[in-house]
């Protein structure tokens, strides 16, 4: 009996590592991660305004920070430098050259969430879920980072996946995975 328990159990926990396995390589699976290597093609002209690092993507739509639903996929390529004057993104080829996955609880980035109470001092009632891809460009070395990010309940939270990514991006982009 104590055999065919063990059996059982190494039977279930191979089935679900074969599982987890196949999950981070499917593009609809949040445990999947876009490979170094990966392209993202800009098809149409951006403008960061003056005064600002990036644009927002929510969509498939150029958006201002303040219409963004935080709790809904969104993006927001940015430059290096933040100028007083527009800088313009011209269509290009950007290589992603680095992927980084994390969770951001700091309340001090969201201060306007901080004050309705979502932040307090027993911990958070929601985490920001991003992933940033590092993108490089030899015409456009400005161009620096396109982060992908939502809040979710840390109790059911995942990162974004593939498919969730470029429907926020649209048809400004398109991104192209790495074999």
């Amino acid at each position: 009996m104590v055999r065919l328990a063990l059996v059982l159990a190494l039977t279930l926990l191979s089935a679900n590592q074969a599982l987890a396995e196949k999950a981070k390589k499917s593009e609809d699976s949040p445990y999947y991660t876009v490979p170094a290597g990966s392209k993202l093609l800009l098809h149409k002209p951006l403008t960061v305004p003056a005064s600002k690092a990036g644009v927002y993507f929510q969509g498939g739509e150029v958006l201002p920070h303040k219409n963004v639903d935080q709790y809904y996929p969104h993006c927001k390529i940015e430059v290096k430098d933040v100028k007083d004057t527009p800088q313009s993104i011209e269509p290009d080829e950007f290589v992603v050259y680095k992927v980084v996955e994390g969770e951001d609880y700091s309340a001090a980035a969201y201060p306007r969430l901080a004050g309705l109470g979502i932040f307090s001092a027993g911990g958070t009632g929601r985490v920001m879920y991003f992933t940033d891809f590092y993108l490089r460009s030899a015409k456009q070395p400005d161009v620096r980072l396109l982060t992908c990010q939502h809040w979710e309940d840390p109790s059911d939270a995942e990162y974004l996946t593939v498919r969730q990514i470029r429907k926020a991006l649209g048809e400004f982009f398109t991104l192209k995975l790495a074999e």
